[in-house]
């Protein structure tokens, strides 16, 4: 992979303040080849590219693929729950208006 690819591709599973850095992608890719792939025999930077051993691409597909999994989990969990809470106000002021209306009544039955 060629450095810029490489940082296009998996910079979701870096951290912000890596990011934020104002370092050359090729600094960048090295810190988070570092940090995810304990062992530095996987792989080995060139001048211009990223070599992997077998195997190495799809466990960063694996750890790319989880992450945007539970981002996609949590984005739904807060919609979900944006929903409900709209159902039950919803809900509540139709029960607090009928409760309104018939108590009117019986005060002037």
């Amino acid at each position: 992979w060629t450095y810029h690819d490489f940082f296009n591709r998996y910079r979701v599973l870096m951290k912000k303040r890596d990011l934020s850095k104002k370092d050359d992608k090729k600094a960048i890719c090295k810190t988070l080849l570092e940090n995810l792939v304990k062992d530095p025999d996987k792989f080995q930077f060139g001048c211009t590219k990223i070599f992997f051993r077998a195997g190495q691409v799809a466990y960063l597909e694996k750890l790319r693929a989880d992450k945007f999994r539970s981002a996609t989990i949590m984005i739904q969990k807060t919609v979900r729950g944006w929903l409900q809470r709209l159902k039950y106000r919803r809900m509540r002021e139709a029960a607090i208006r009928i409760q309104k209306h018939t108590r009117g009544y019986l005060a002037r039955r």
